[in-house]
């Protein structure tokens, strides 16, 4: 069964996954904006995937502030999810680059 915050969030991943970037941000703000049973999955998920997003981009600030979102929401997960430790390097990556630029 597809509901309209989960088919928004698979969308925006095959955006992300075409490079069509913007289209992929407006599918992420569509399946924040539904609440049902999919809404705990997809909410945190979507800071993660917008992280990508702008990291892709090239805007490492919003990168950095949504990567931190998802670290946030997540702060009790478990440490061994793919998807955690993954957000964790490339936020880490981001922000020594941040601090080396400033």
């Amino acid at each position: 069964m597809y509901t309209p915050d989960y088919s928004s969030y698979l969308i925006a991943q095959c955006y992300f996954e075409k490079g069509e970037f913007e289209e992929a941000i407006r599918e992420v703000r569509n399946a924040q904006n539904y609440y049902d049973e999919f809404h705990a999955h997809i909410y945190p998920n979507s800071f993660y995937l917008l992280g990508k997003i702008y990291d892709k981009k090239g805007d490492p600030q919003l990168a950095i502030q949504n990567y931190e979102k998802f670290l946030d929401l997540w702060e009790d997960a478990d440490k061994d999810l793919p998807d955690l430790i993954d957000a964790k390097k490339r936020f880490a990556k981001l922000k020594e680059m941040s601090g080396k630029g400033s």
